[in-house]
């Protein structure tokens, strides 16, 4: 979440699951017992090993947070301004432990900070709120009491989303930018290009400062989670979507066209990877993508100890079996 950058990934904070194996046992995984299910489910994806029951998480002691809220004009020549500036930028950011979302197709950047003042947030965004302000938008920075302070005036007013029973019309794909392609003014220039190529066949997008780059708690060697994550400054999110008369072939048209958009950061970015949980259906090399071949065999070997008659399978989770199985007959 928006908080990952200062507090971690939210499975560096699980301290014990109790969990039903397709075998019916009821088992507490934690780093004494049932340790190689404690790893998979920590990162593993999918519920592919059992049904968690419960969690224990480490909570994190009430904090302030410095709020930022910068918006602009919308058109092609702002957004190429903002990028440029952001990802010149994005470094330091992750480094001093923002987290948030910047939403190109409304101008808008929403991030908090619960580790700066006030006047330490004032000089790392300058840059950002100088851009705001010369274009004709906006800039502020306030000290809310809470997280949730900061979710429910800054986070969810902005998705206005109206949710429907059997979920939303879209088709995502994603991917994680690493630091590396952030050290040269030529890697910069590049970048910002595969952005605004990608942004261009969308019609919405986001980037998520959601990455635990500055976060010094854990590596996450413990975890599942692919190492990616430690190693990358944001996610970038990317979605088009159908009406909801529309014909088979537009709903194809949306993942194929997502695919496109994000292949323009795959490109530049060969060694990275996607989020599981928002990520292309037909994301390449899957497995090298969500977890890296290595992670992805130990967690094989896991799935199969737990669940070897597959009865937890799903789409490009650990252990999936290919499409041309029946029970994705359904899947466009």
């Amino acid at each position: 979440s928006s908080i990952s950058p200062s507090a971690g990934l939210a499975v560096d904070r699980v301290l014990q699951y109790t969990v039903v194996t397709p075998d019916g046992s009821v088992r507490t995984a934690n780093a004494c017992q049932n340790t190689d299910l404690f790893f998979a489910l920590r990162g593993g994806g999918g519920g592919t090993f059992g049904v968690v029951m419960d969690a224990t998480i480490l909570a994190t002691p009430r904090r302030t947070y410095q709020v930022a809220s910068i918006n602009w004009p919308v058109n092609n020549d702002n957004l190429e301004q903002m990028v440029k500036v952001f990802v010149d930028n994005a470094t330091a950011l992750a480094t001093q432990g923002w987290g948030g979302y910047l939403t190109p197709t409304t101008g808008a950047l929403a991030i908090t900070n619960p580790l700066v003042t006030t006047k330490q947030a004032q000089q790392s965004l300058k840059p950002l709120m100088d851009l705001a302000i010369s274009l004709g938008g906006t800039a502020t920075i306030v000290q809310v009491g809470s997280f949730g302070q900061w979710f429910s005036e800054f986070v969810s007013n902005q998705l206005d989303v109206q949710q429907d029973a059997v979920g939303l019309p879209n088709a995502l794909s994603s991917r994680l930018i690493p630091e590396a392609n952030h050290r040269t003014a030529t890697g910069r220039a590049e970048l910002v290009t595969a952005l605004l190529n990608a942004f261009n066949n969308t019609v919405f997008s986001q980037i998520h400062l959601t990455t635990p780059f500055g976060f010094k708690g854990t590596d996450g060697s413990d975890t599942s989670v692919n190492p990616i994550w430690r190693t990358s400054l944001y996610q970038v999110i990317l979605v088009n979507s159908w009406f909801f008369n529309s014909q088979l072939a537009d709903r194809k048209a949306a993942y194929a066209a997502s695919t496109t958009a994000a292949n323009f950061l795959r490109d530049i970015t060969p060694n990275s990877g996607a989020y599981h949980n928002e990520a292309d259906i037909h994301e390449p090399n899957f497995q090298q993508s969500f977890w890296g071949t290595q992670l992805y065999n130990k967690l094989l070997g896991i799935k199969n100890k737990y669940d070897p008659k597959h009865i937890l399978d799903c789409w490009n989770c650990i252990g999936w079996k290919g499409a041309s199985s029946p029970q994705y007959k359904c899947y466009i």
